[in-house]
């Protein structure tokens, strides 16, 4: 069994509130499920390899997404001392968020969530999933936010369009996801999922974040021996079925927006080079 995951970042910091250094980086991963061959039945080989759960994808993607998160790091401090520029010198905090804005985005976007226990996560087993996730963080003026909304227009959906372009508070957020459906002809689960945020942080700054996705999964078909012969066994979306799926999805959005901005989430435990690798 084959997977893809392909990362892009695209990240900007001040220097001194002169200069504005800007960076994008993308990479495209593969990784191989190992299935052992056994022994030659009949017509085919058996096989031993466990099938895919999702507490495999949430450690996959984490593996992945910090690494490529680490590597992005590692060039920026290269390109700092390629160029005399002092790493101290770089404003992690430009605006000077207050902790109540931090708190608000640990809310909305939640802590990074922990595995899923593996004997909850082998109730369902998949051949595929895929989510897609789009992260965006951007600031602009108060009086410019709705001019904001509508260059992003054409990503989000009506319902939190409107939450970011008619908020009269300092602080709005909204969570949508739609009910899995069910397409026959591929036999896939189809669904999509969104968040919004918009804060008020200074009189000069609006915070804007969002994600969506639309993400969906393909469940793996069983093999059962009968007397005769095997037949396929299908696997049923039932309540814990959609409970994996959602926590799943849940962990991935989170996972997504933290790794890859951690400035605004200093409360949360950070994923620095040394207590990654002593955890992989």
């Amino acid at each position: 069994m084959y997977g893809w995951m392909n990362i892009m970042k695209f990240s900007c910091a001040f220097i001194d509130e002169q200069f504005l250094i800007f960076g994008m980086a993308f990479t495209r991963t593969r990784f191989r499920l190992k299935q052992v061959i056994l022994k030659r039945q009949n017509e085919h080989w058996a096989t031993s390899g466990r099938s895919l759960i999702t507490r495999d994808v949430q450690k996959i993607t984490e593996v992945f997404t910090i690494r490529f998160a680490l590597f992005v790091i590692h060039k920026l401090e290269e390109e700092f001392r390629k160029h005399s520029v002092e790493e101290s010198r770089v404003e992690s905090n430009p605006l000077q968020l207050k902790n109540d804005t931090f708190e608000e985005l640990a809310v909305a976007y939640g802590r990074l969530r922990k595995h899923a226990k593996l004997s909850e996560s082998r109730g369902h087993t998949f051949s595929t999933l895929a989510f897609g996730i789009k992260s965006r963080v951007m600031l602009t003026s108060p009086s410019h936010a709705s001019q904001a909304v509508e260059a992003i227009s054409d990503e989000l959906s009506d319902e939190p369009l409107n939450v970011l372009d008619t908020c009269h508070k300092d602080i709005c957020s909204i969570q949508t996801m739609k009910n899995a459906t069910y397409n026959p002809k591929t036999d896939t689960y189809l669904t999509s999922k969104e968040n919004a945020f918009i804060q008020t942080v200074h009189p000069r700054y609006s915070l804007i974040a969002y994600q969506k996705a639309k993400p969906y999964f393909t469940f793996e078909t069983m093999k059962r021996k009968t007397a005769t012969k095997l037949i396929d066994v299908k696997q049923n979306y039932d309540q814990n079925a959609k409970n994996l799926w959602y926590l799943l999805l849940n962990q991935q959005f989170t996972l997504a927006i933290h790794v890859h901005n951690q400035e605004l989430f200093p409360f949360d435990t950070p994923f620095t080079k040394s207590n990654f690798w002593d955890q992989t």
